[in-house]
């Protein structure tokens, strides 16, 4: 049971970071997309850790890139022992 956990944290910290890498490229390297909703909702589900309702947002509450990635970076060792 506990390989298998390990291989779903990892297969998920993969997927958070080739959908962030692949929608950041598409937009920033290849310009392939514009700025708009279309393209920056899969870079901020890629990069959100939980989602937020618009009420909650303040100025000082930004969405912060790679919140998830860097979430479950840090908390690898709480969820897989």
């Amino acid at each position: 049971m506990q390989l298998l956990m390990v291989r779903v944290y990892d297969l998920t910290i993969f997927t958070y970071f080739f959908a962030f890498a692949h929608f950041g490229s598409e937009l920033l390297i290849f310009r392939t997309a514009t700025f708009g909703p279309g393209a920056l909702s899969p870079v901020i589900v890629s990069s959100e850790s939980t989602p937020r309702s618009a009420a909650a947002r303040s100025p000082n509450n930004s969405d912060l890139p790679a919140v998830s990635l860097t979430w479950m970076i840090t908390q690898y060792d709480f969820y897989v022992r």
